[in-house]
């Protein structure tokens, strides 16, 4: 851990503790690494079935879940959200990406109701502090908190490995999970094509912070290694810890979840203007308490003197908020804040009412604890509340929007009749100008059974549209539970190229030369090989995601390969 400066207390505290017990801290590592991962060292793994190894890797998980809830109901949620947050990414990230995710649903199910540290709160100018007591071997539980969450994060991702058809190895004394070439690709494009990145980068588009721009929204992203800012007028450079604020324009985010419109209120009973004006409203106030910081090649510089105590006081806000990730204000004081700011066309009394939704919609509070999966990272903890604070985490936005549309989408799985199709179909139409959908309702889909056909470049693409949800254990990495999924692909593969041959003989198409299927699926479906139904183009295959199919039919190059 880099040691820094005492702008912050508490974190120059743990530095200190950590650098002076290092020995201290790598024995805790490994021994808690060899007491959970030690039962899957084998001599002759490949002799093991991958049920077997499966089966085991998840007794592997339930047995860490426990040492979890023995150490978090040591404190409770205010203490150890003061502290997990300070210990630097580099720590656990290296085990897994999604630790945080754990770390915080295990803290909102595990933590304590009755053992509070909590001394007192103060409370200043727009300034909300917690008075708490800490003793130096905390500081060793919380790192158990941080490290036992790697662990599970990486058994999960071991046990879906395996599952897609990777091998159990070994790396001196470490387990993990050997791909080949071919696997590898496979890994790396599921990753990839997950939706909630074609999302952000086709709804949302940065723009600096010092734009005046009203219709942004602040979002985190994570690093590893700090971020050097320069105060050149306090003489010292102060790192930047865990993340950094990216603004996001807000407009097309709203024009894409109001597709969702009629599923948001089934599954929430809010419109998505409860999610645009909270987003907006909470983004104006940290616009507003942000420094406004320059630039120096690569470097950021806070130009200020240290008589400046406005801006001196921004800057630990934004350091604070780098750092950690969360914002924490009593409930009532942050929708009065977020409502001060009704996006356009929203008055306040409504913006407030909308605030007040979103937080009642989304927050978790203890009393729905036992509910919480630490396994099951589709639900992301976006906001959550105590008796009288409520956080608000950054961390997990980008996290929180792609849940909300993929629960959209799933909600489409249950509903009657053709609502995914038309959702495609609206979708389609809605982002790619001037495209030639012709929909179920028409006598040439009737003939064919295809849901959509699109005409563009001369070539006639038949679309089916299968809204298959993924479940809690495919996720987990259930073997059936990816078996059987992989079967439904098939077979809605299969589908599409009976009906292609139909749309071939229709006499409508006879001036076509150039036919293709595809398969539109709600969320990106794990392909080995990547081509194995055939490519789109080098990296969308012909079994993609709705937001798969924009970026498709809006590139000027949309010639099959």
């Amino acid at each position: 851990m880099e040691k820094s400066l005492p702008f912050d207390p508490i974190l120059y505290n743990m530095e200190q503790y950590y650098n002076d017990n290092l020995d201290v801290f790598n024995k805790i590592s490994q021994d808690l690494y060899n007491e959970i991962y030690s039962p899957l060292i084998f001599e002759k793994s490949n002799t093991i079935s991958k049920k077997t190894i499966s089966k085991l890797i998840v007794e592997r998980i339930e047995y860490s879940e426990n040492k979890l809830n023995d150490i978090c109901q040591k404190h409770d949620m205010d203490f150890w959200m003061s502290f997990i947050r300070r210990y630097p990414n580099i720590l656990f990230l290296e085990n897994s990406k999604n630790w945080k995710a754990i770390v915080q649903l295990a803290i909102l199910k595990y933590s304590s109701l009755t053992n509070t540290n909590v001394l007192g709160r103060t409370k200043g100018d727009n300034v909300y502090n917690l008075v708490l007591t800490a003793l130096e071997d905390d500081y060793i539980e919380i790192y158990k908190i941080g490290l036992i969450s790697s662990f599970i994060g990486n058994l999960y991702t071991i046990n879906r490995g395996i599952t897609k058809g990777g091998s159990l190895c070994y790396i001196g004394n470490n387990v993990n999970v050997f791909s080949d070439d071919q696997l590898s690709e496979a890994f790396k494009s599921y990753d990839e094509r997950i939706p909630v990145s074609f999302i952000l980068s086709y709804t949302g588009v940065p723009v600096s912070q010092n734009d005046n721009n009203k219709f942004q929204y602040y979002m985190l992203y994570s690093f590893v290694n700090p971020i050097p800012l320069q105060c050149t007028q306090l003489n010292y450079t102060l790192k930047l810890m865990n993340h950094d604020l990216k603004v996001m324009d807000i407009t097309p985010l709203k024009r894409m979840l109001q597709t969702y419109d009629d599923a948001i209120y089934d599954i929430y009973g809010i419109s998505h203007e409860s999610i645009i004006q909270f987003l907006y409203g909470l983004s104006q106030n940290v616009n507003n308490t942000l420094p406004r910081l320059s630039n120096n090649g690569n470097n950021l510089v806070y130009p200020y003197s240290i008589d400046d105590k406005e801006n001196f006081h921004k800057l630990t806000f934004y350091f604070s908020l780098c750092l950690k990730g969360y914002l924490r204000f009593p409930t009532q004081t942050l929708i009065e804040s977020i409502s001060n700011y009704p996006y356009p066309g929203i008055s306040i009394d409504n913006a407030k009412q909308l605030t007040q939704d979103f937080i009642n919609t989304f927050s978790k509070p203890f009393k729905e604890r036992e509910q919480i999966d630490i396994g099951n990272l589709t639900d992301y903890p976006f906001i959550y509340t105590t008796e009288e604070t409520c956080y608000v985490d950054f961390v997990f936005l980008e996290n929180f929007i792609g849940g909300v549309v993929q629960k959209c989408k799933n909600w489409f799985t249950s509903q009657h009749g053709d609502r995914f199709t038309l959702l495609v179909k609206k979708y389609i139409e809605l982002n790619v100008p001037n495209i030639n959908v012709i929909f179920n309702n028409s006598s040439i889909i009737e003939q064919s059974f295809v849901d959509i056909i699109i005409i563009q470049n001369d070539t006639v693409f038949c679309i089916e549209c299968k809204a298959y949800a993924k479940s809690v254990e495919y996720l987990k990495g259930n073997i059936d539970s990816f078996n059987s999924r992989n079967q439904r692909i098939k077979k809605a593969v299969e589908q599409a190229i009976t009906n292609l041959d139909k749309v071939k003989k229709n006499k409508e198409f006879a001036m076509y030369t150039k036919f293709e299927w595809i398969v539109c699926t709600s969320s990106q479906e794990f392909l080995n090989p990547v081509n194995k139904y055939g490519m789109l183009t080098k990296s969308i295959p012909k079994v993609c995601t709705v937001e798969e199919l924009i970026v498709f039919f809006n590139s000027t190059n949309s010639l099959l390969l």
